[in-house]
């Protein structure tokens, strides 16, 4: 069973499978699937690859604001947006232990 991905941006903590963001208050936002598919592109690849349509310009605009990232995601006018100070949570849980 493949575990559970989990990452940091700035104070929000984004778990792969999961359309609830967390902030460090604990406080949940939920987001939609669209807004879902593209947090995860960005987080497990740092980027998301498009073309910079209005459609594609709306739906980031709409996670900016919905989770403060104006600083976090940013355009590549080659191909799409980049995600930066993404870092990958490790676990721990499991560690010292033989496989």
């Amino acid at each position: 069973m493949a575990a559970i991905r989990k990452f940091s941006i700035g104070s929000l903590r984004f778990e792969e499978g999961s359309r609830v963001v967390l902030r460090a208050d604990g406080s949940p936002t939920r987001l939609s699937f669209k807004e879902y598919v593209v947090m995860h592109e960005l987080c497990t690849t740092g980027r998301l690859r498009t073309q910079i349509t209005r459609n594609a310009h709306n739906l980031i605009y709409r996670l900016r604001k919905k989770l403060g990232l104006d600083a976090h995601i940013v355009v590549d006018w080659r191909d799409g947006y980049r995600l930066l100070n993404v870092i990958e949570e490790q676990d721990t849980a499991d560690h010292g232990r033989p496989a």
